[in-house]
């Protein structure tokens, strides 16, 4: 690869070659990267995208060392691409890491970086909403199961300590099912619109408030009311979408508001309150 393409992408190389300009050819090694995630890490550094034709790549494992690259090797960009995703991979597979790639995580990189906080995200949804939290609480080493806690209650703490007009505190996994358009063939819901004839997102929300067509903050809430009526009406009572709307819907209240006596919508003046940090 060109010596000064990659001195522009990447600020490992850029130290590396700072003083080296006198060579034509350098031979890098890199031990610690695996094979195929540099392949994708080229991928991103030609194109911008980590897979080719904008595809999405389910495989924690590989997105786990192709974020590892990016950090290490510093090259801009790839580390926030890796976290996006993997969040897409966490949605379509609608899987957790394993445990085993939770303690490898642990083991290679850095307290408090974007990949161990997605991580303790996925752990902390997966706590919340599967019945299985159990055996995946008693698999985890003391050591991940000390920073799940510690991401449990600051969960917790800010559920539990609304008294502003938002819901900026809410956490991505919760929401972001609900964000964008249900598509029937990326989500897995065939027969979608058959069975849905009035669709609604938080997407589509956002959009009609920032047009100005919320005349009354009753219409904002019947579309929340309807977005949350559309995922009980097609998947199953025992589905995890179902616990996540269950989440939500207790979170924001009965009326589809944050618990807050002091609420007020202006919708005339156009400062429609939005609830959720998108």
């Amino acid at each position: 690869m060109p010596q000064d393409f990659l001195s522009y992408y990447s600020a490992s190389f850029r130290r590396l070659l700072a003083n080296q300009k006198d060579r034509t050819d350098h031979v890098v090694r890199l031990p610690d990267t695996y094979p195929l995630a540099f392949r994708h890490v080229q991928n991103f550094l030609y194109t911008g995208h980590i897979v080719p034709d904008h595809k999405e790549l389910h495989d924690f494992s590989i997105l786990v060392e192709l974020w590892r690259a990016g950090y290490y090797l510093g090259i801009d960009g790839l580390c926030e691409a890796t976290i996006e995703a993997l969040h897409k991979c966490r949605d379509g597979t609608r899987q957790i890491p394993s445990t085993d790639l939770f303690c490898h995580v642990w083991e290679c990189t850095p307290d408090g970086t974007s990949l161990r906080e997605f991580f303790l995200s996925a752990a902390v949804e997966f706590i919340k909403v599967s019945d299985q939290r159990a055996d995946f609480v008693q698999s985890l080493p003391r050591t991940i199961l000390s920073d799940v806690a510690l991401a449990l209650a600051r969960w917790d703490k800010h559920v539990s300590s609304w008294n502003m007009p938002c819901l900026r505190c809410f956490k991505e996994p919760l929401v972001r099912p609900f964000r964008n358009p249900v598509d029937p063939e990326i989500d897995g819901a065939p027969g979608y619109f058959e069975k849905i004839t009035n669709p609604m997102d938080l997407a589509t929300m956002k959009c009609k408030m920032d047009l100005g067509e919320y005349a009354s903050d009753q219409e904002f809430i019947k579309d929340m009311r309807q977005m949350f009526a559309n995922c009980r009406t097609y998947w199953p009572a025992k589905h995890e979408l179902q616990e996540r709307c269950n989440l939500l819907e207790n979170a924001t209240g009965s009326r589809g508001l944050p618990r807050n006596k002091g609420f007020v919508v202006e919708v005339t003046r156009g400062n429609m309150w939005w609830p959720f940090t998108y």
